[in-house]
């Protein structure tokens, strides 16, 4: 299965936590970035969002928050 979702996460993080087990509960597959690494300062920079975490889906949907872990109830 190929990599459905990018998360960028921060490090004690609750809803990061929480978003990370749901996708493992549903079977989804995903990229973890952390905030500083290239790949999430890209993302940061890209969607201009502060919220954590971030999940961008397979077609380039962003949403952060609590807004990404009720996305992802609906895998």
């Amino acid at each position: 299965m190929a990599v459905k979702v990018n998360l960028i996460t921060m490090q004690n993080c609750g809803l990061c936590f929480r978003l990370k087990s749901l996708l493992k509960q549903k079977n989804v597959e995903f990229n973890e970035y952390p905030m500083e690494s290239e790949e999430g300062l890209r993302i940061l920079k890209k969607t201009q969002m502060r919220d954590f975490p971030i999940m961008e889906d397979e077609v380039g949907n962003v949403y952060s928050g609590r807004n990404a872990v009720i996305h992802a109830k609906g895998y």
